[in-house]
C-alpha cells in the first residue's frame, strides 16, 4: 500500500471587486491533513497500492479549481517520503520541508520548486531525529529554518541555491521554537515556549545572522502559574505583533487568549476569548492580521467536530464569530477580503477547502456563535539567549516528479446536518481487508442500505444492511474505497482499504 502526500496552495485572483465563495472536497485524503506553515496550502495523505510513499503538490486558483498537480518520488528511500511544512514564495514557486525514511538513512530535507511545480533543488539538511519547525524566506530569497531536538534548539540558514549560510545552536536549553516571522526591518521574530518545569511563552528578536537583539518571557518565571502557551503569531501594521495561545491560572480552565506586543517586545494588552468550550491547547489555533487592520483567529472546538472563526478589531474586541463543521488546518485572507480555510472532518474521510466572504459566510453549514472578549493582565520576565556556530554538511537529494490528478467534489454535499450520524457508531474490521470485512453499527434502524464507492465515485456494491454484516470483497481490486451506510435519520461514511 502506498502513502501519497498532497499539498495545495492558492493562486490569488487579480479581481478584488467581488467576493466569491466555494467549497471543495477531496475524498481520497486521509485525516488529518498536516498543517502547513503560512496558511496558503495544506497537505494530506491518500492511498494507492504500490507500497511506497510519495508526495504531490496541487496548485489551485482563487475559485478552488486545479491549475496543475505534480507528484514527487524519492526512489532511494525504502519507505518513501512525506512533507510536513510548506512555504509559498514571492516568485510563484514554493518550498517545503519533508522527511525520507529507510532502514539505514532516514533524514529531513528542504525542497524548492518553481511556479509550475518543476524541481529546482532538494537538499538533505538533518537526520530524522531533528525536527525542522517552519520555513521563513529572507529578503535575499534564502531560507531560515528553526530546528528542535528536545531540549535543544537550532537555527539553520540556507541561501537561494540551497547552500549553507550558517547553523547555530541556541542556549539555554528548554527553548522549543514554534514559529518564525520575517520583520519589515529584515530581522526575524522567534516564537516558542520555555518549558523546563512549566510552560511559558518566550519571544526573541534576531538579526539575519541569528544574533539575539532582545528576548522576553510571558508569565512569572518564579511561579508555576500563570502557565502560558503560544500557538501562532502574526506581524501587525505598527511593526508590533500578536500571539494567539492559551494560559492557565491556578485551578482555572485553559483560556484562549490574544496577546499584543509593540515592536520592542513590550506586552500592550491581553484579551481572553470566552467560548462555549475552553479546551487545552488544540491544533487549528491560527491568527492573521486582516486587510482592515483587524485580526482573524481560528481554533477548534473539540470534541464537537467544528472550528470557530473569530473577527476582532485591532484592539482585540470581537466583531463577529462563526462556527464551521470540520477542523481547520490553514487560514489565509484572499485579495477580495474573504477567507480561505482548509482542513478535515471527523465524520468522514477526506480533506476540505472552502472560501468564505469577508463576513465569514460560507456555502453551507456556517452558524453564528457567541464569543466574548475580556481584558486580563499577564506579567513579563526577562530571559537571555545566545547562539553558537556549528558545522553542518548539506547534501543533494535526487528525486523525480510527474504530472498527476486528484478527484474534487463539493464539500457541502458531505456536511449537511441532516445527513450526518455519529461516526463512532460505525466500524469496519478488518481494515485494511483482503477477502472479507465486517460492518458493525451500534444504532438500531428499521431500514438501512450499505453502499461501497471507488475513488471515481462509482458504486461497486449495494446491499441492505443487517447487524454485523460481512461483505465479500474478493472481486474488488486493491485500493481505497468509501463505505456509506444510509439510514432513515442520515448517513455515515468510512474509508476502506483493500489489499491483495
Amino acid at each position: 500500500m502506498k502513502n501519497h502526500l498532497v499539498i495545495f496552495f492558492i493562486l490569488l485572483s487579480l479581481d478584488i471587486f467581488s467576493q466569491n465563495i466555494f467549497s471543495k472536497y477531496y475524498p481520497n485524503g486521509i485525516s488529518p491533513p498536516y498543517f502547513l506553515s503560512n496558511g496558503m496550502s495544506y497537505q494530506f495523505q491518500i492511498f494507492d497500492d504500490n507500497g511506497i510513499s510519495s508526495m504531490s503538490v496541487l496548485k489551485n486558483d482563487i475559485n478552488g479549481n486545479v491549475v496543475w498537480n505534480r507528484t514527487y518520488y524519492d526512489t532511494s528511500a525504502q519507505f518513501g517520503m512525506a512533507g510536513n511544512q510548506f512555504k509559498a514564495l514571492p516568485d510563484g514557486g514554493f518550498a517545503f520541508l519533508g522527511s525520507r525514511s529507510d532502514n539505514t538513512n532516514s533524514s529531513r530535507f528542504l525542497f524548492r520548486g518553481d511556479s509550475l511545480g518543476n524541481i529546482l533543488w532538494t537538499k538533505i539538511i538533518c537526520s530524522i531525529y531533528y525536527t525542522p519547525v517552519k520555513i521563513e524566506i529572507t529578503y535575499d530569497n534564502g531560507f531560515i529554518i528553526p530546528i528542535n531536538q528536545w531540549p535543544e534548539s537550532y537555527i539553520l540558514s540556507i541561501d537561494s541555491s540551497g547552500n549553507l549560510n550558517y547553523y547555530k545552536h541556541i542556549s539555554p536549553q528548554f527553548f522549543s521554537i514554534d514559529d518564525i516571522k520575517l520583520l519589515p526591518d529584515s530581522n526575524f521574530l522567534l516564537l516558542g515556549n520555555q518549558s523546563q518545569f512549566e510552560e511559558k511563552i518566550s519571544v526573541a528578536k534576531i538579526d539575519k545572522n541569528a544574533n539575539f537583539l532582545w528576548s522576553v518571557g510571558i508569565g512569572d518565571s518564579l511561579a508555576h502559574y500563570p502557565e502560558t502557551h503560544a500557538s501562532d503569531m502574526a506581524i501587525t501594521w505598527d511593526n508590533g505583533f500578536v500571539i494567539f495561545g492559551w494560559f492557565e491560572l491556578a485551578g482555572s480552565p485553559f483560556y484562549k487568549s490574544i496577546l499584543k506586543f509593540n515592536s520592542n517586545g513590550a506586552l500592550q494588552w491581553t484579551k481572553v476569548l470566552f467560548t462555549p468550550t475552553n479546551g487545552v491547547s488544540e491544533p487549528g489555533n491560527y491568527v492573521i492580521q486582516s486587510s482592515d487592520s483587524g485580526l482573524i483567529i481560528s481554533y477548534e472546538n473539540q470534541p464537537y467536530g467544528n472550528t470557530f472563526l473569530v473577527k476582532t478589531d485591532f484592539a482585540g474586541n470581537v466583531l463577529w464569530s462563526k462556527s464551521y463543521k470540520g477542523y481547520v488546518r490553514s487560514l489565509i485572507e484572499e485579495q477580495d477580503g474573504g477567507f480561505n480555510l482548509t482542513g478535515f472532518s471527523n465524520l468522514f474521510p477526506g480533506t476540505f477547502n472552502f472560501k468564505t466572504d469577508s463576513a465569514g459566510n460560507a456555502s453551507c453549514e456556517d452558524s453564528s456563535v457567541v464569543v466574548v472578549d475580556s481584558l486580563v493582565v499577564l506579567p513579563q520576565f526577562g530571559i537571555t539567549y545566545s547562539d553558537t556556530n556549528l558545522v553542518l554538511s548539506i547534501t543533494d537529494l535526487p528525486i523525480l516528479d510527474s504530472l498527476s490528478t486528484l478527484l474534487v467534489y463539493d464539500y457541502c454535499q458531505f456536511v449537511k446536518t441532516e445527513n450526518i450520524i455519529l461516526k463512532n457508531e460505525f466500524a469496519i474490521f478488518p481494515n485494511p481487508a483482503s477477502s472479507t470485512f465486517t460492518i458493525r453499527f451500534d444504532s438500531q434502524f428499521q431500514n438501512a442500505d450499505l453502499e461501497i464507492f471507488n475513488l471515481l465515485g462509482e458504486e461497486v456494491y449495494h446491499v441492505e444492511y443487517k447487524s454485523n454484516l460481512t461483505v465479500d470483497c474478493e472481486h474488488l481490486p486493491p485500493g481505497l474505497y468509501f463505505v456509506k451506510l444510509q439510514t432513515e435519520k442520515g448517513s455515515a461514511v468510512e474509508k476502506l482499504v483493500i489489499q491483495k
